[in-house]
Order: C-alpha cells, then sequence, then structure tokens
C-alpha cells in the first residue's frame, strides 16, 4: 500500500491516500480499479482527478517492453538495461532476446 500511496503522491493526489488505505487498495488491486469505483470506492468526486488518475492508471497497465524502457530512459546506461533483460518480470519477445543479447555481447565482451 506504501507504493500506492507514493504513486498518488506523485501524481498530485496525495488527498486520497487515506481512502486507498481504508479500503486496502494495494497494487494488484489497483489494476482492478475502473471509472466507475472512483467517486463510491475512493472518494475522487472531481471530474479532472478522475481523469488524471484514470490516465495514470492506464499508463501503468501498459505493458512495457525493455525497448519502450530504454526509450523513455534514454539517460540510464545500457547495462542496466543488460541487467534487466534477465529479470522475469519483463516480458522479451524473441528478437528482442537476440537484440538485447547482441547488444550486450558486443559492448562488454572481452
Amino acid at each position: 500500500m506504501d507504493d500506492v500511496s507514493s504513486w498518488l503522491d506523485d501524481l498530485g493526489l496525495a488527498d486520497y491516500q487515506q481512502n486507498f488505505m481504508d479500503n486496502k487498495i494495494n497494487g494488484k488491486m489497483l489494476f482492478e480499479i475502473a471509472n466507475s469505483d472512483l467517486e463510491m470506492l475512493v472518494g475522487i468526486f472531481n471530474p479532472l482527478h478522475q481523469r488524471m488518475f484514470m490516465h495514470s492508471l492506464e499508463q501503468l497497465r501498459r505493458p512495457i517492453t525493455l525497448w519502450d524502457y530504454n526509450s523513455e530512459h534514454d539517460g540510464y546506461p545500457l547495462f542496466i538495461i543488460c541487467a534487466m533483460a534477465e529479470s522475469p518480470r519483463l516480458a522479451l519477445t524473441r528478437s528482442e532476446e537476440r537484440r538485447v543479447g547482441k547488444e550486450c555481447r558486443s559492448r562488454w565482451s572481452p
């Protein structure tokens, strides 16, 4: 629930943190929230706050590939990206796996 609270704070919606904690909404449950739940479940009545919340939630729901991450975080060194390729949390296609492997080997092979 701390992650959800931090995320709400980052969005500028910290006023709703207690509502999320009272309803025990953690990261998994967050993904199940629909627009129709905002007023009754977590007390977000302001239409602008609702839109901002749902837009940000959709961004979280969007699957991210290694190459999406790399393009969004251009300043991160490639070795971090290569280390992330081994993470079970990332979903890589076969072509992405080959591309990552080739790129990492070309930069760090002895």
